[in-house]
């Protein structure tokens, strides 16, 4: 999606506030010079209704309700494709089935010791994924909350366990760094109580955390769990290729059924995967606007965008939870 410029900036609230400080003293305020012999009774109410209705606080612009709309998405995605990073393990086991016997699905998670052995490191990255997910979900889920409630009571896991939980889904050293500052936001939100004023500043400060973090994610699922689909794909298609040698005709109709479906299966979670990589993009590029946007772009402008943003991810989940 093409991230439309940001307009001018609006009406600059702390002028507006220094001439209703000024008014709010006395009714009226004379002064030597002509000019200053105002009448703040007549320009009080306008000028407070325009502080409000402009850029208040430091929220700038931005319309809660659309940003609140674009986090909820953005972590209801999150939320729902986080099996897929569990699956990474799951389809090591698969293809490490040594049985062959062909079941009708994906087979059952019980396994010899040894393949286990042979995907533990998967097991250990599957969960660190998972965490690291959380965290980038409660990140969202504090923006929501504040947007919508002026606080938030988002708990997450700390710096540290967001650090071991990156290193243990093998992140170079930045992108470790990032899921701990992430994590960290997160968990200030709440202890030092953050409201809807604090949101512009939030996002700023959050942002390049939550961009690393998000294309990590990405990474991850673009390129290496689609790897490892392929090559689930082939080891079952080598499979049925050596269950169905010398079956009679009816034995291999079952089997060609049963291998169907399991391509179909395979098939929806490699979409799903597609759908979920599409979502954290919007979901980053989205945030990255907001960032940006917040304090500058006008109400108009910055709901159209995120709603944009929100419509795009909507669209992407029906897919993500199909394959699921």
């Amino acid at each position: 999606m093409v991230v439309p410029p940001i307009a001018m900036p609006c009406v600059p609230v702390a002028m507006i506030a220094i001439v209703l400080l000024v008014c709010m003293i006395p009714t009226r305020v004379p002064r030597t010079n002509p000019w200053f012999q105002i009448n703040c009774r007549a320009t009080a109410w306008p000028l407070g209704a325009l502080s409000v209705l402009g850029c208040v606080g430091l929220v700038g612009c931005a319309p809660p309700a659309s940003i609140a709309a674009f986090s909820g998405a953005a972590a209801t995605a999150l939320e729902e494709g986080s099996p897929l990073f569990t699956d990474i393990h799951d389809s090591c086991v698969r293809r490490h089935v040594v049985s062959t016997s062909a079941a009708p699905s994906f087979l059952p998670g019980t396994s010899t010791p040894g393949e286990l052995a042979a995907c533990a490191e998967f097991a250990s990255e599957a969960q660190g994924l998972a965490k690291v997910s959380g965290v980038v979900t409660a990140y969202f889920r504090t923006v929501q909350q504040l947007a919508s409630f002026n606080g938030s009571n988002v708990s997450t896991v700390s710096e540290t366990a967001a650090e071991n939980a990156a290193a243990a889904a093998k992140w170079d050293a930045s992108q470790i760094d990032s899921a701990g500052k992430l994590s960290s936001l997160v968990v200030r939100a709440v202890t030092d109580r953050y409201q809807t004023r604090r949101l512009a500043l939030y996002f700023r400060e959050a942002q390049p955390h939550a961009a690393v973090t998000l294309q990590a994610l990405q990474d991850v699922l673009g390129k290496d769990y689609a790897g490892l689909l392929r090559e689930e794909q082939q080891t079952l298609k080598s499979r049925y290729q050596r269950v169905s040698y010398g079956q009679n005709p009816a034995v291999l109709l079952l089997l060609d059924h049963s291998y169907l479906q399991d391509i179909d299966q395979l098939n929806r979670r490699r979409q799903a995967a597609v759908a979920y990589v599409q979502a954290l993009h919007e979901i980053d590029e989205g945030q990255t606007y907001l960032a940006r946007a917040i304090s500058k772009a006008n109400a108009t402008e910055l709901t159209k965008t995120l709603d944009l943003y929100t419509s795009q991810i909507e669209t992407l989940r029906p897919i993500i939870q199909k394959g699921l």
